[in-house]
């Protein structure tokens, strides 16, 4: 594979300037790797595949404050995301605060 290969024309209207509302309708391109075929899906599928295998397997989800460190405004993952989790049946959820220097242990923790 050569970097030329991501060269293309991409006009600057085919390009979101601002989230899809709800947030999870976005679109994705898929390469299916064994027909070599291109799928239109949307992320809010993929995330709930994703999320239901979790479930299925019990793993939880780790629900770290440090959007909160970096200014999001929310944790990572998204509460979006989280609710979701918890709309198809997972219950295992941790919390963690991304600590790395001591002040920041137990940011948002409030």
């Amino acid at each position: 594979m050569k970097l030329e290969e991501f060269n293309y024309n991409l006009p600057k209207e085919l390009i979101a300037q601002e989230p899809a509302e709800p947030r999870d309708s976005c679109r994705l391109m898929m390469l299916d790797k064994n027909t070599g075929a291109w799928e239109h899906h949307h992320f809010r599928d993929i995330l709930d595949e994703i999320l239901k295998k979790l479930i299925s397997m019990e793993k939880g989800i780790e629900l770290n404050t440090g959007g909160y460190h970096y200014g999001l405004g929310e944790p990572n993952p998204c509460t979006a995301i989280i609710r979701r989790y918890r709309e198809l049946g997972g219950e295992i959820i941790t919390i963690g605060a991304d600590a790395h220097t001591p002040e920041k242990i137990g940011f948002a923790f409030d």
